[in-house]
């Protein structure tokens, strides 16, 4: 290894302990599934909600418009659980300040794109043989 290499390693080894660096893992997928940015909804947790939501409709007898918002909003959750728990372990912190208005906003903004959809008829499940 050169000595560049050996400065960067030594540097990652002394300032990242295991549960720093799971902290970074959690805050990063916490952040995939939050909607703290304005892609990811549309990008991650509306694709991954239908997937779930036509799943589970074959498995048991629930409404596919319940399953799918229900789908949406507990990836959302599962989000910030998992961004609050990694920042707790990387920065010693919770996510707080005004930003909260903001997420629940887009989230709500979101779920009534998703209800208009689904009662167009653009949104039905997907033909998935379990």
């Amino acid at each position: 290894m050169t000595a560049t290499l050996k400065n960067a390693w030594a540097w990652i080894t002394s300032h990242l302990s295991p549960a720093r660096l799971r902290g970074g893992l959690l805050v990063g997928l916490g952040y995939l599934l939050s909607p703290l940015s304005w892609w990811n909804d549309a990008a991650l947790n509306i694709p991954l909600a239908w997937v779930l939501a036509s799943m589970v409709q074959r498995l048991i007898p629930a409404s596919f418009s319940v399953l799918f918002v229900g789908f949406y909003w507990l990836s959302n959750l599962a989000g910030f659980v998992l961004l609050h728990v990694g920042a707790k372990e990387l920065f010693g912190s919770y996510f707080s300040g005004r930003k909260w208005l903001t997420v629940v906003v887009t989230t709500l903004l979101y779920t009534l794109g998703i209800l208009l959809l689904l009662n167009r008829g653009i949104l039905r499940p997907l033909p998935i043989q379990l």
